[in-house]
């Protein structure tokens, strides 16, 4: 849904791997989140 790649996604759900602002506003529009509630 995000267009991110799924190895990269592995590494950021744990907090292995800081993502890009740019993939943390993917991630909150595919789950329909505010970015706020996402990062907060």
């Amino acid at each position: 849904m995000t267009g991110i790649d799924r190895r990269t996604l592995q590494r950021i759900e744990p907090g292995t791997s800081d993502p890009p602002y740019s993939s943390l506003l993917l991630i909150a529009d595919a789950l329909d989140v505010p970015l706020r509630d996402l990062v907060g």
